[in-house]
């Protein structure tokens, strides 16, 4: 029974207009959230900036090194 219930096919056709729009608004409503969501995530930036990574120290390179 939960087989059928989840893979029952709406027909769209047999719908009112007034269900058909609503139906309609609710999916353009996922697709541009979805797409909202994916720019998001992609352009997020980390809260807190980085710490100061300190400088590689290379034996020999330093003022006496010569």
């Amino acid at each position: 029974m939960a087989f059928e219930i989840a893979h029952s096919q709406l027909r769209f056709k047999a719908l009112s207009p007034a269900r058909r729009l609503l139906a309609l608004l609710a999916g353009v409503a996922f697709l541009v959230g979805f797409a909202w969501a994916c720019v998001t995530a992609y352009q997020a930036q980390p809260l807190e900036p980085a710490p100061p990574a300190k400088p590689l120290i290379t034996p020999g390179a330093g003022s006496r090194g010569a």
